[in-house]
């Protein structure tokens, strides 16, 4: 299992991106704002180095590996903000989504600079930008070739909207992370997956009304 959080301010389509990777399509009715976080997931597999999304027909392909990439879609209102270093804490992955304007990078650039003080280490980071289908959102070329020369850290530009190079990107920073991947935390991705479904449950029914949300969902 490989954990996965996407991070950034709110309005830049996170949630719009996670539906497209569950889905294969953009989300058809207006996007809820998420409420602290929400939890989804997608099946990959791994032949070698490369990584495709699930298919019965790879599933049975010798030498395959099959494996469950569970997403955590973290709000990005400031009254959440306390509620991030809670699931970046043992993410492998982290995507940290802006739109191109300037709020919304000043917003990534603090996250990056953050993850990069995580008490156990950085996670694997990518950043993206997201609506590259707006003619008017200007390319963030200067920032994202800083990141990538002085941080080492790969950039991409997507659409949540089209589909623009969100499966490739998702794809290529998840077959990175399943890389970084040891065998001890192979065992631990047994505990954290049970774990991820509690906490998927407790946010779903916190999300519709159905119970008070326990403090399980919001603590890892």
């Amino acid at each position: 299992m490989l954990r996965v959080v996407f991070a950034g301010l709110y309005g830049v389509g996170k949630t719009s991106l996670v539906q497209r990777l569950q889905r294969g399509s953009a989300p058809e009715t207006e996007v809820r704002t998420t409420v602290g976080a929400a939890f989804g997931q997608v099946h990959v597999v791994r032949r070698g180095e490369k990584v495709e999304f699930a298919h019965p027909a790879l599933n049975e392909i010798k030498g395959s590996e099959q494996w469950d990439v569970h997403i955590w879609d973290t709000a990005g209102q400031e009254r959440f903000e306390s509620l991030g270093p809670i699931y970046f804490r043992e993410a492998d992955v982290v995507i940290v989504v802006h739109d191109g304007t300037p709020r919304s990078q000043n917003k990534a650039a603090q996250l990056v600079k953050d993850l990069h003080q995580r008490a156990n280490g950085p996670p694997l980071i990518q950043v993206w930008q997201n609506k590259a289908d707006q003619t008017h959102v200007s390319e963030s070329v200067e920032w994202h070739g800083e990141l990538k020369t002085v941080h080492n850290i790969q950039t991409a530009r997507v659409s949540a909207r089209t589909g623009e190079n969100v499966n490739a990107a998702f794809l290529d920073v998840v077959a990175q992370g399943i890389a970084r991947r040891n065998p001890e935390a192979m065992h631990e991705s047994v505990r954290l997956a049970a774990r991820d479904a509690q906490n998927a449950r407790d946010a779903r029914d916190a999300r519709d009304g159905n119970s008070r949300p326990k403090s399980r969902c919001w603590l890892w």
